[in-house]
This record gives C-alpha cells, sequence and structure tokens, in this order.
C-alpha cells in the first residue's frame, strides 16, 4: 500500500536518456543518486511532488522540505507558533490555483499561504474518526476543491463556506454504509471521480447527490485491494493493489489482467503494487514490493524488470519501492 503500510528510506532518480528511439534494454535508463538526501529534515519520504514554480515538495516522517536542486528549506512544527507546519509527520502534498501548498499531516491539514510563508491550520475535530486518520493520496479536482483519501471515513474534501474539511459519504447503493480505508483517489479527463475503497471496491462521485456510488468495471464487477489508480494517455484506465493489476478499457468495458509475479526473476511472494507512473513516451512503469521496477511499452508487448544489483552502483538502490512520482521533466522519482 502506497502510505499505509510501507517506510521510505531514500529517493533515487531515474532519468531516461533520449538518443533516438528509445529502446527497453536497460542500459538505456541511468539511475542516479539523490545526492542531497542527508539535506532532507528526515528520510522516511511519504510523499514527493513538484510545485508549478519547478520546486520539489518532500514529505517526511519528520518535516516538510522544498527542493530547489541545490539547497533545501525545512519546515517543521513549531511550539507555540500557530503559523508553523501543524505536525512534523507529514503525509500526502498538494498545490492549489492559488500556488498555496496543502500538507496532510498527522491528524490535521496545513495550508502554506506561498506569499506569507505561513501555515493555516484545519484540524479535524468535526469528522468523527475513531483514532487519527493516515492520510494516501489526494487530488485538487477540475473545479478547484481539495480531496484526501483517509484510512477511515473514506474521503475529505474542503467546504470553503464552513472553512473547515467535511467527510463524503457513501450512497445507500454501496453494499456497506460505510467507508473502510481509502487508497488512491483521482479525476478522470472526462470529470468523473473515482475512489478505491481497500475493502470494498471502486466508487464513483455523483455531483447530484453530493455521495458516492459503486463503479463496476464489468456486470457486478468492482475490485478491492486497490491501492493505485493510474489513467493512461491512450485513454486505459490502470487499477493496481495486493496481487492485482487491471488495465480497464472504459468504452469497451474490457478488463485485462497482469500478475508481475509471473515476469519476476525473484523468488518472493510480496505482490503489493508501491507505484504506477506513464513516462513521456507512454510507457507504464511499476513499483513492486521486493519485486524492484517493471516497464510495460506503450504496446504491452514487452515487460522490462529493473533491479538492485549489488555490483552495480547504477542500478536500484533497493528493490523494496514504495512510491514513484513524474515530474514535468520527464524525471522518475523513486522512493524506498
Amino acid at each position: 500500500m502506497k502510505r499505509m503500510t510501507f517506510s521510505v528510506f531514500l529517493v533515487e532518480l531515474l532519468l531516461i536518456i533520449m538518443n533516438g528511439n528509445l529502446h527497453f534494454a536497460q542500459q538505456n535508463y541511468q539511475i542516479k543518486n539523490f545526492v542531497d538526501i542527508e539535506k532532507l529534515s528526515n528520510n522516511q519520504i511519504t510523499d514527493i511532488i513538484q510545485d508549478s514554480y519547478g520546486f520539489m515538495w518532500i514529505a517526511t516522517a519528520d518535516g516538510l522540505n522544498r527542493y530547489d536542486g541545490k539547497t533545501v528549506k525545512i519546515y517543521k512544527n513549531i511550539q507555540d507558533d500557530d503559523e508553523s507546519l501543524p505536525d512534523n509527520d507529514c503525509g500526502v502534498i498538494l498545490e492549489d490555483s492559488d500556488k498555496n501548498i496543502w500538507v496532510a499531516c498527522y491528524n490535521s491539514i496545513g495550508k502554506l499561504d506561498r506569499k506569507t510563508d505561513k501555515f493555516k491550520r484545519y484540524f479535524l475535530e468535526n469528522i468523527s474518526f475513531k483514532s487519527p486518520p493516515e492520510f494516501n493520496s489526494g487530488i485538487i479536482d477540475n473545479q478547484g476543491r481539495i480531496w484526501f483519501t483517509t484510512s477511515e471515513l473514506g474521503l475529505i474534501r474542503f467546504d470553503e463556506s464552513s472553512n473547515e474539511f467535511v467527510n463524503i459519504e457513501l450512497s445507500a447503493s454501496n453494499k456497506k454504509s460505510t467507508w473502510g480505508a481509502v487508497g488512491d483517489v483521482i479525476q478522470l479527463r472526462n470529470g468523473l471521480i473515482l475512489a478505491a475503497d481497500i475493502s470494498d471496491g471502486i466508487k464513483a462521485y455523483n455531483e447530484e447527490t453530493d455521495q458516492f456510488d459503486p463503479y463496476y468495471l464489468t456486470p457486478n464487477y468492482s475490485p478491492d485491494k486497490i491501492y493505485l489508480i493510474h489513467e493512461g494517455s491512450a485513454g486505459a484506465v490502470w487499477f493496481a493493489g495486493s496481487g492485482i493489476l487491471i488495465k480497464y478499457s472504459p468504452l469497451q468495458y474490457s478488463v485485462k489482467k497482469y500478475n508481475l509475479l509471473n515476469y519476476s526473476k525473484l523468488n518472493s511472494e510480496y505482490d503489493n503494487h508501491n507505484g504506477l507512473v506513464e513516462d513521456s513516451h507512454g510507457n507504464l512503469w511499476m513499483g513492486l514490493y521486493t519485486h524492484g521496477l517493471f516497464q510495460f511499452n506503450k504496446q504491452i508487448k514487452e515487460i522490462e524488470q529493473y533491479l538492485h544489483d549489488p555490483g552495480d552502483i547504477n542500478s536500484l538502490k533497493d528493490n523494496k519501492i514504495s512510491n514513484l512520482y513524474k515530474d514535468k521533466y520527464g524525471i522518475i522519482w523513486i522512493t524506498y
């Protein structure tokens, strides 16, 4: 699970080298260590994004970091300072249309005003969490609404009228009346918002009722144990989770399943997908915990596996990949 199970200890770059036509041999990809790892506030990393100015924001278990390519600026909670980071245990990062940085922290959410460099804190006492929630992912949708997925009660969304986060409920058409943990949320290019309830399948947001309805890939089939959702440039929607990778074609309502363990050179039964991105050429990259990194070419005719090699400094640092993120330059950031 991307942010609910695995700790991350290192960041690296996967730099895609483009010399004429792209080939699928391993030597065409350069793995580069993130040399400034020691400058971060903590090396247990939970999220990475690139903002509209090009800064990389790195959330850790002990502070929020802004990286400009050379230096790191660290944000931390300061006792008795209500305009500092709400809590040092940071999770998910988002940037809104006004360039503000939102970070979901332990039992609270902070909004960093880029003009003042100060945080506004949003506590979640109005939401009936049984225990302080963990945040797994988030989006800012095409209406500018801010969403975070949580480890219980599903999704929360910022309500501007009340100036607080509110819980978005399931509709009565669901088999269960309450959410479980939600692994991921995404807005498709057609505007539909999908959320992965890990214990009870995929849900789709209904604008008219302001609730989530069940979402079926085929009649009566809505996969559970899904942690990641990705819409590919060619229109397919990918669902990845525990022991499952699904390519779904919404136009044909067709489902194709893959088991990456069948392609792995390693003998390990761990099968959690912990990263899913598409590169600039339309190729899909996936992290499979303890099995390293896999690449599907865009025709899905070749599957390449990238592994840690103790004798090769240009290989992966570890096979226990926890997340992948592609920045606007085409660089894929890998966390362990």
